[in-house]
């Protein structure tokens, strides 16, 4: 490789370099350099962030162990390269977690790591070889993985030979085209082949919380915070917290038994509420038989927006319980829909709910059917929709 990298001085910030080549594509250009200090995506960790002579950064690749930076700007002699070390520096802290991480499931319950992924911000994952994990393993590894951070354990970084990498993987197919072989090590605890930029040491992973293991599968996954992102989350779950504290006028230690009464006093409050519901329920739909007249038959129309269905269904049922009663409901919604009930009394055998439905089906394009005591469904709402229900339910009883 012409280029010279300086991924094992991971915080370097800054760098000049001379531009070997430039080619031209689709308005950008591609810059070889002779060193850099930007690591382009692989090995699971993802591709640096920076300028280059006050450019930014548009892209990076890797082309026959060549590495090309793309701007928006030909540049040509000596350039400045500066890494967004933010960014570096919250990626490296999920990468050498994941090494800590997956080390410590082999060393304490020999689970072996089948794949790893950065997810974003700083939060990565585990896939690891088991049906399942306790609590007590996620509990116990992650204050491994603590612990190891106050030990300030290095990352330490060596080339290998061809040979001694053998060593170090079951599998040496991807690595059958690279020059050279790097090694990092956390002494103690793992030793493992990898391109990637990683922490001098555990001390710059701050902290490390095991958040989940869910059933991906036939294995499990671990969610991980870690680093600059787990202080962030603290902050901002603190916060939260804070006004979950002021909101209930109680401590943040009692905060569940302070969630506990405001559900059971919203439990009561909606159980008081609902019998005063059904109360004017129950008034009104009386109102509205008292004002009937002599008639044989009474067709009763109701089309409310303001109820919710099983209300609707309430009246109905007691405008129902009274003879000589056809009752045609229907809720209508802010979206131009509506769901629409037609039930009669016992006492009216004559006369088929679901026929008269069958009848609106046809002539309006509605859903749903029944029996002949009641039958609902929905549809759209028309212009004419009462005047056609009426008449469409007074012919059914003429006949």
């Amino acid at each position: 490789m012409s280029t010279e990298t300086f991924y094992d001085q991971s915080l370097l910030e800054t760098l000049s370099a001379q531009v070997l080549e430039s080619r031209e594509e689709n308005g950008t250009f591609w810059l070889r350099l002779d060193r850099t200090l930007f690591y382009a995506e692989g090995g699971g960790m993802l591709a640096d962030k920076g300028t280059i002579s006050g450019h930014v950064l548009l892209g990076l690749k890797k082309e026959q162990d060549e590495i090309w930076h793309q701007l928006d700007q030909n540049l040509s002699g000596t350039v400045e390269l500066k890494l967004d070390l933010a960014d570096r520096l919250q990626r490296m802290q999920a990468h050498s977690t994941q090494h800590l991480v997956s080390a410590l499931f082999i060393d304490e319950y020999h689970i072996d790591t089948i794949s790893h992924h950065y997810l974003k911000n700083g939060m990565c994952d585990l896939d690891l070889a088991a049906d399942s994990l306790s609590a007590e393993q996620m509990d116990h590894v992650e204050q491994l993985a603590n612990e190891a951070i106050t030990k300030d354990l290095p990352y330490q970084i060596t080339y290998l030979s061809r040979e001694q990498a053998r060593q170090y993987t079951a599998d040496f197919e991807e690595y059958q085209d690279l020059d050279r072989f790097r090694l990092v090590t956390i002494p103690g605890l793992d030793e493992n082949l990898c391109g990637c930029p990683h922490v001098p040491s555990t001390r710059y992973l701050k902290g490390i919380n095991l958040v989940r293991c869910e059933r991906i599968g036939d294995h499990v996954r671990v969610l991980i915070s870690c680093g600059d992102e787990l202080i962030r989350q603290a902050h901002h779950q603190y916060d939260e917290l804070a006004k979950a504290s002021a909101l209930l006028s109680a401590p943040m230690d009692q905060i569940p038994e302070g969630v506990q009464s405001l559900k059971d006093n919203l439990k009561q409050a909606v159980n008081t509420a609902g019998g005063w519901r059904q109360m004017y329920l129950s008034f009104y739909a009386d109102s509205c038989l008292a004002q009937l007249g002599e008639e044989p038959v009474h067709i009763l129309y109701e089309h409310r927006q303001d109820l919710e269905m099983k209300d609707l269904q309430f009246l109905v049922s007691r405008y129902t319980s009274h003879p000589a009663i056809v009752v045609i409901a229907v809720l209508s919604h802010a979206d131009g829909t509506m769901n629409l009930m037609i039930a009669r009394s016992k006492d009216l055998n004559a006369f088929s709910a679901a026929t008269a439905f069958q009848k609106i089906k046809e002539a309006h394009g509605i859903r749903g059917g029944g029996s002949p005591a009641i039958a609902q469904g929905g549809g759209n709402v028309w212009e004419t929709m009462g005047a056609d229900l009426k008449r469409i339910v007074q012919e059914q009883l003429n006949k």
